[in-house]
């Protein structure tokens, strides 16, 4: 039997290493590209751009549309609230990922639009919350 959970996201410092680390990788390939600097450049930046817009939104939780908290319900269906405020009633996606070490959560949102994403390493969650959440998705899988 699935019950009621309520989870308080935190910001993560080890996402922020991995994504600031993958970003940096990216922009160090476009820098070895056998283009004209001016498309070097203009790579460089928009991986900059984008690296600092995931990271809040993903890793610092900063953005007004970062997910902070989660209320996993009786009925497999997910509230996710973000830091505007915003409740964003949703399904959790059968293409969500659970590794050992990283949960990637993909909400489908009853109204239609578009997937959310919330990313979960172990630094996000007390290790009470990590097993409250793993649980509950193995339940809700099975």
């Amino acid at each position: 039997m699935l019950t009621t959970l309520r989870l308080e996201l935190r910001p993560s410092r080890q996402l922020t290493i991995l994504l600031a680390g993958l970003y940096l990788t990216a922009a160090a390939g476009v820098s070895f590209l056998p283009v004209p600097f001016l498309f070097k450049l203009t790579g460089i930046l928009s991986i900059a751009w984008v690296a600092i817009v995931s990271i809040r939104q993903h890793a610092l939780l900063a953005s007004p549309k970062s997910i902070r908290t989660l209320v996993l319900l009786s009925d497999g269906g997910v509230e996710a609230l973000s830091a505007e405020g915003e409740c964003l009633e949703a399904e959790v996606s059968r293409r969500s990922t659970l590794f050992p070490w990283l949960i990637v959560l993909l909400l489908d949102p009853q109204s239609g639009r578009s997937p959310r994403v919330v990313l979960v390493l172990a630094d996000s969650l007390s290790a009470e919350g990590q097993r409250g959440l793993k649980s509950w998705l193995r339940l809700r899988a099975g």
